[in-house]
């Protein structure tokens, strides 16, 4: 999902971000998340990286990258739906395109949510730490993600 300047212009006034922790979360919309990927697109030192990545956490509330994005869509209503609980005809259509089980579904639902830790998503869906990690290897190979908010952004996409 690519911002525009105005969307961009709107998100840093509202969470009083710099000008570099908006090229951040520019990143993450593209879905990006790796700070060392991160540090070698911006010019900056990984430590430089993390550095903002902690700000970003501290300004918006949150505790991952995932939930950044999320948090953003959500308050800043980016999508025509409730990003937290998209429409049934918008799961139903997910679900043909690539093929997904329904529990590979009620885990990507949980991710919508913002949840993700997978200690969290185990106890919710009643799984074991494998079970968990391999409906996220099947998901990923799936939708050609590598990561939560990878497959967050390909999904919105």
């Amino acid at each position: 999902m690519r911002l525009s300047v105005a969307q961009i212009e709107k998100i840093r006034k509202r969470y009083k971000l710099t000008k570099r922790e908006a090229d951040l979360v520019k990143l993450y919309f593209a879905g990006i998340n790796d700070n060392l990927e991160i540090s070698k697109i911006l010019n900056i030192s990984f430590l430089t990286a993390k550095l903002h990545v902690t700000n970003i956490y501290r300004k918006l509330s949150v505790n991952h990258k995932l939930q950044v994005v999320i948090k953003i869509i959500d308050e800043c209503k980016l999508l025509d739906f409730d990003i937290k609980g998209p429409p049934k005809g918008l799961i139903s259509d997910i679900q043909k395109k690539y093929n997904f089980t329904d529990r590979e579904i009620d885990l990507i639902k949980l991710i919508f949510q913002g949840i993700t830790a997978n200690k969290e998503i185990d106890k919710i869906m009643n799984i074991s730490i494998y079970t968990n990690k391999t409906y996220l290897s099947s998901i990923y190979k799936k939708i050609q993600a590598n990561n939560k908010l990878a497959l967050i952004i390909k999904i919105i996409d």
